[in-house]
């Protein structure tokens, strides 16, 4: 998958391109069972494709603190989601290549609202409620619309970028 997305930034074209390749495509055999179990028989694979490639550079950041929601309801009557965010780490994520960050829903007083405007929405987490996730490569980590996520500051000094791919499922 890293050759595919170094292919696809060798020519100048998008990264996101590299998602013609079947490669990635073929990952989601292997976490079908998972998600089936939490979204149900016949989820569907949302066109929203992300693909990260985070340089080794003290300028390059993941996405800003922010939810991946565009609306609500995305939680369903039994509590489990109905829109789950796969995000899958394909090169080690360490702090020093932007690793992924957290705040769990228990800590979060803005969790369970759809938020465009991130402005305020931070407000009240405290940092050392913060979580960083765990991402080695092959690393998949899901979670619901609502989660504050983000992705931190790289480093010159990162042994490599951090690269990655994400897409939802519904």
């Amino acid at each position: 998958m890293v050759r595919c997305i170094e292919a696809v930034r060798r020519r100048g074209l998008p990264i996101t391109f590299a998602v013609v390749y079947d490669v990635f495509f073929e990952a989601f055999a292997d976490m079908h069972v998972a998600l089936e179990s939490v979204l149900g028989t016949g989820y569907h694979v949302l066109p929203n494709f992300w693909i990260y490639y985070i340089e080794r550079s003290d300028d390059s950041h993941g996405f800003k603190p922010h939810r991946d929601a565009e609306y609500t309801g995305t939680i369903g009557d039994n509590g489990l989601p109905t829109v789950l965010t796969v995000w899958v780490a394909l090169t080690e994520a360490t702090p020093l290549n932007s690793r992924m960050y957290v705040v769990p829903r228990g800590r979060d007083p803005g969790y369970g609202r759809a938020v465009h405007d991130l402005g305020q929405d931070g407000a009240g987490i405290a940092l050392e409620d913060i979580r960083a996730l765990p991402s080695e490569p092959g690393a998949v980590s899901c979670w619901t619309q609502y989660l504050y996520h983000w992705g931190s500051r790289s480093s010159h000094r990162a042994p490599e970028p951090r690269v990655s791919f994400a897409l939802s499922c519904q």
